[in-house]
């Protein structure tokens, strides 16, 4: 097929299945992009917490971390606590970089509880959740008053840099602030 333009030339138009298949590329790549933008939003605040945990070590180069493969339960004890999730994995990049160096025979005390044992007894961790549920209620019960990682007074004695590590890699990993409670680190 030709058509003809002012002047009297003749343009030559492709065949029309190609033309076709084009249109049909342009409106599928326009639906999808459309659609992915779309599904984006619709997480929950939730699920989303759990994404910028995860991100935030992986991109930081701490995604082969033991905590990292466990962040879905980390955010549900958090939750179900009240207890910034942050702020646990925080207290676990000073104590043992996520995981890394847990406690010997207590490898899922990431947070170097009792000092490993010298200090005190702390249950054996036979799950992460087990884990989990019992850091988000220590920090809940213990310092029921503190609302940042600033004011966990005593959780390492002597340590006073300890805090402010703590409040920097909230700040480093996750872009949060201090904050101890759950959606309050904004």
């Amino acid at each position: 097929p030709t058509a003809t333009r002012e002047g009297g030339r003749k343009i030559r138009l492709t065949h029309p299945i190609t033309v076709l298949a084009a249109l049909v590329a342009v409106n599928l790549f326009l639906f999808v992009s459309d659609a992915d933008a779309h599904h984006k939003g619709k997480h929950s605040a939730r699920f989303n917490t759990v994404m910028l945990l995860k991100d935030g070590m992986v991109k930081k180069g701490h995604g082969s971390a033991p905590l990292a493969s466990h962040v879905f339960e980390l955010e549900a004890a958090a939750w179900r606590h009240g207890v910034s999730p942050f702020a646990i994995a925080a207290i676990s990049a000073v104590e043992s970089t996520f995981g890394h160096n847990g406690c010997p025979g207590n490898p899922r005390n990431i947070w170097g509880l009792g000092a490993c044992g010298s200090a005190w007894n702390e249950p054996y961790f036979s799950t992460w959740k087990q884990a989990f549920n019992y850091m988000a209620v220590f920090l809940k019960r213990t310092w029921p008053n503190a609302d940042s990682v600033y004011e966990l007074y005593g959780y390492c004695s002597g340590c006073p840099w300890w805090y402010g590590k703590g409040a920097w890699y909230m700040g480093y990993f996750w872009n949060r602030g201090p904050g101890l409670f759950y959606g309050k680190n904004r």
